[in-house]
């Protein structure tokens, strides 16, 4: 998703530019397949100070201006999102002012000076390159050859040049941030009914209910994620999955229903992930092929994919996901805490590990 407004001359990308885009792409993407909406608004208020750079006051009103307010759309009444987005445009106004400061002493331009000190750092190596990936592998989601990464990395490392530059001119400066997180948000648990297609012991401490839809690029990204998840707590989890096609994937709703009747048939997670796998290729004709690999009752399979009641079975999944304010995909409810999009591993075992430690322990 884009934001409305394109940000102010950044024609020269400094690292906190770099962090910001970041920061935008978690704000505005993370959520999945959906749509935001809202508005920030503005007023002559400069607000609190945030930080200090070398003694000069960064005030909130100034961080809004570099991130530009039409940003903030769809996230003001977050409070999490916009300290995260405000923390790290901080870095951004800060990244600024040394840069230009540093450019001035040095009688040349911003980008004159930023092309200079990062060439005097020296092109990236192939070893650097197979360091990086070395490091990173395990964290590569689906995994991929370092052939096939290599120009992202060397790209990336490229960009990390500037990121040095920053880090040399900071070592010489004093930050202060005074910007103040918002406490955390109180732990919502939601009451969620029996029903959708499950896998995983039914005593389980830890029950993950998924509201996903089989057209939508993040469910298919969270999907590797939460097999991740799986693996790393064998015995524990619960893992269930239930729908919400959006309207504007139109073979989401068939897809689903086709999954339902595989489910009829005990096949559900084998159809499941062929979906999955053929995320691009989910027409009738494929839907039944899919039926037909797994070696399903192809009469059986037909008469239950053309059944209204399957349609209506998808359609209760949906209006629970409206009563429980699920709008985007993917949508996790663990142990009935809400998380939401495509959200990394690390995020998934937070919520985990506190509701095992929270448990009684038993020999």
């Amino acid at each position: 998703m884009t934001p409305h407004a394109k940000p102010r001359d950044m024609h020269r990308r400094s690292p906190g530019s770099l962090i910001i885009a970041a920061a935008l792409a978690l704000a505005f993407a993370a959520t999945g397949c959906s749509t935001l909406g809202g508005s920030a608004e503005g007023d002559d208020d400069p607000g609190p100070v945030v930080a200090k750079l070398n003694g000069r006051d960064i005030r909130q009103s100034e961080l809004d201006d570099w991130l530009k307010n039409d940003w903030l759309r769809g996230i003001s009444d977050d409070q999490q999102q916009l300290y995260q987005l405000r923390r790290a445009g901080l870095d951004g106004v800060i990244d600024d002012e040394l840069i230009a400061n540093a450019a001035a002493a040095a009688g040349l331009d911003e980008d004159a000076y930023l092309a200079r000190e990062t060439a005097a750092l020296g092109p990236v190596t192939e070893q650097e390159i197979n360091d990086f990936y070395a490091r990173n592998r395990d964290r590569i989601q689906p995994p991929q050859p370092l052939e096939t990464l290599r120009p992202r990395i060397r790209e990336f490392l490229e960009g990390d040049r500037t990121v040095r530059v920053m880090n040399n001119l900071r070592e010489n400066v004093e930050i202060e941030i005074l910007l103040e997180a918002p406490p955390p948000p109180p732990i919502v648990r939601h009451e969620l009914p029996e029903g959708g297609a499950s896998r995983g012991p039914t005593d389980a401490p830890i029950t993950i209910v998924e509201f996903s839809d089989y057209q939508c690029p993040f469910c298919k990204r969270a999907e590797a994620t939460l097999k991740q998840v799986d693996a790393l707590y064998p015995g524990k989890l619960r893992i269930v999955y239930r729908h919400l096609p959006l309207d504007f994937h139109e073979n989401a709703m068939p897809a689903a229903v086709a999954a339902n009747c595989a489910g009829a048939q005990d096949r559900f997670w084998d159809y499941h992930d062929l979906l999955f796998e053929n995320q691009r290729a989910l027409g009738e004709r494929q839907l039944l092929g899919y039926a037909d690999q797994l070696g399903l009752d192809a009469d059986a399979f037909r008469s239950c994919f053309e059944d209204e009641a399957s349609a209506a079975q998808v359609s209760e999944d949906m209006a629970l996901a409206r009563q429980l304010g699920a709008t985007a995909t993917p949508t996790f409810f663990i142990n009935g805490i809400e998380l939401r999009g495509a959200q990394p591993l690390e995020m998934f075992r937070q919520i985990i590990d506190r509701e095992l430690s929270a448990r009684p322990q038993t020999r």
